[in-house]
């Protein structure tokens, strides 16, 4: 996975319920304000793009439209359309005329089918769109069916054989898939955007017809689409798009751990089932939609019936409402934007978001350490002081400093001559800085008032010294999110004067670790613990022992940096002068390294 995939990652862990509620959301727009207003307010993750809505007119304005889009966003949209050739076709204009399913099953050749697929993926990547809605794999069974000029053929043998080389086609082009209408559609005379279809088959009959596609497609498909359909075989209440037990089949049967997305929620099928397309919104979440598509009109009514951005930032709301109340579970929606995220991750991102790869590093960054900055800090204040007041200020047997605070950040007095990085003078800039009081004569020391570690521990019951740790006391929370932010500072440092493939390296395992909970505790701890390696003078034998070396020595996998951290701390008092007696503190060193499990 390619740098700018980890910082996705990472920034939608970082997402707050709002923004992961959006990201399941897809929807058309009219104008790059109409834009602007979904992707700052309703927080969408994808769009769809439609001749009566955008202009589609040229390849150039279709590109331009794209660019302008991903730059609104800070996380690289989804940008859909129908393009399946034939019938169903926006690009028109300056795009290449694509026959669509119907005539391709005709020719008996699934090979042009693969060729077709991969120039017309090839022309969508151009203009900046990333995910057709299709191929269609309902099988036409009738010709009455609604989808017979848009279906490979009457036999599921046919369909699937036309639809895995256009899936492989779209696959080589860079273009993401979508098959369509699970659980089957091709087999109705109705059509769902006017009515609700209901199929009659038996669950033998359609494990023989119209799932055979799904089941045998899905794990070459990026995204499925749900179809607006009765299945009382499979569910006598809900249609398919509603259905926690048509989509279950879909994950637990078939196996697909993909995105599932509906079908337009304004077509008439499913507000059959639905009192509004908020209500259908939330039904097809609860059943196990990871997107919503709120974008399309609703045909055959008086004005054709679309969405607002106004009616999308409102069904925006009406979710999260549906959240907070406890009709959809947070982990319901954690599950798709996994998903989400997982899918988004596959593309290659457009050059302006390369552009923003700092930008979403610090942003990503620093949202994650913030909201785990008081949880962290807790367990580092038990490493360091044993969750006492009075562990808060220390002086260990033999060094030449004091330790304070939380971290136990190290505090010279003047003339020491040790080679650790000092940590507490800055802290006491950041905490002036984050609007502290500090005592006054601690606003104006340079250097710890304690000269030797004799005069320090006479000095433990004084005046200054219990002030001084009622203040760091006080100041828990604030010296956490300053351990926290060191880390984020650290890292460009880490990779100052690395050769280009260990940057790599080491910048890929740094935030596979963040992506895991306990990966965040192992590199915040270790940075405070031990360093970040950068220092020439923390060294024993031209060896350092921060993380940068373990880093180093890891795979991103957080046993294996636990192994690493061990292996360099073992290294470390290897090489040690043996005056210091160093030895005797590896126990407890590899017993807070284990903590990290």
């Amino acid at each position: 996975m390619c740098m700018s995939t980890l910082l996705l990652s990472l920034l939608l862990v970082t997402l707050g319920l709002e923004e992961k509620v959006g990201q399941m959301l897809m929807t058309h727009f009219h104008t790059i304000e109409d834009a602007k207003k979904l992707i700052e307010e309703a927080h969408i993750g994808g769009v769809i793009y439609y001749n009566w809505s955008n202009d589609l007119t040229s390849p150039e304005n279709v590109k331009e439209t794209s660019d302008n889009l991903q730059r609104l966003a800070h996380i690289p949209l989804l940008i859909a359309i129908d393009q399946e050739g034939g019938v169903v076709a926006r690009l028109k204009e300056g795009f290449t005329t694509f026959p669509g399913a119907r005539l391709l099953g005709l020719t008996d050749d699934p090979d042009l089918a693969k060729d077709i697929a991969l120039a017309m993926g090839q022309e969508m990547r151009a203009v900046g769109i990333n995910l057709n809605l299709a191929p269609v794999v309902d099988i036409a069974e009738t010709v009455k069916s609604p989808l017979l000029r848009r279906s490979f053929g009457n036999s599921p043998e046919k369909v699937v054989l036309f639809a895995e080389k256009v899936l492989e086609g779209f696959r080589e082009s860079g273009v993401f898939s979508c098959l369509k209408h699970f659980p089957g559609h091709g087999s109705v005379e109705s059509d769902s955007h006017h009515t609700l279809p209901v199929q009659k088959k038996t669950k033998d009959e359609l494990l023989k017809s119209d799932l055979v596609p799904f089941s045998l497609l899905a794990k070459y498909a990026n995204t499925i689409m749900t179809g607006h359909i009765m299945v009382p075989e499979l569910d006598s209440e809900k249609c398919g798009t509603l259905s926690s037990n048509i989509l279950g089949l879909l994950r637990e049967k078939i196996g697909f751990d993909g995105v599932i997305i509906t079908d337009s929620l304004v077509m008439k099928g499913v507000l059959e089932q639905a009192d509004s397309v908020l209500d259908a919104a939330i039904q097809s979440i609860q059943a196990g939609a990871d997107i919503v598509l709120l974008g399309g009109k609703q045909l055959n009514t008086e004005g054709e019936l679309e969405l607002t951005a106004t009616d999308v930032c409102n069904i925006h709301q009406g979710i999260l409402a549906a959240v907070n109340r406890g009709d959809i579970t947070e982990e319901r929606i954690d599950q798709s934007a996994k998903r989400i995220a997982a899918l988004k991750e596959k593309y290659t991102p457009y050059t302006q978001h390369f552009e923003k790869h700092e930008v979403i590093a610090d942003r990503a960054l620093t949202a994650l350490l913030k909201n785990h900055s008081i949880a962290l800090g807790e367990k580092i204040w038990k490493n360091e002081c044993g969750g006492t007041i009075d562990g808060l200020t220390h002086w260990n047997k033999g060094e030449e400093f004091g330790s304070f605070g939380i971290g136990h950040f190290i505090w010279y007095p003047e003339n020491s001559t040790s080679p650790f990085d000092q940590t507490f003078p800055s802290l006491i800039a950041f905490l002036e800085k984050e609007g502290c009081t500090l005592p006054a004569w601690l606003k104006s020391s340079s250097t710890c008032p304690w000269n030797s570690r004799d005069q320090f521990s006479k000095e433990l019951k004084s005046e200054k010294m219990v002030a001084l740790r009622q203040f760091l006391f006080e100041t828990k929370d604030k010296q956490a999110l300053y351990i926290a932010y060191r880390l984020k500072d650290a890292l460009p440092k880490i990779l100052e004067d690395l050769p280009e493939d260990q940057k790599v390296r080491v910048k890929t395992n740094f935030f596979t670790l963040l992506a895991d909970p306990q990966g965040v505790y192992a590199l915040v701890d270790y940075l405070n613990f031990k360093g970040a390696g950068t220092s020439a003078s923390e060294t024993y034998q031209g060896r350092g022992w921060g993380l940068k070396q373990v880093l180093m020595a890891t795979d991103g996998k957080l046993d294996s940096f636990i192994t690493s951290a061990k292996k360099v701390l073992t290294e470390r008092i290897d090489n040690s002068p043996k005056e210091r007696g160093e030895e005797r503190w590896l126990k407890g060193w590899l017993a807070r390294i284990d903590s990290y499990q």
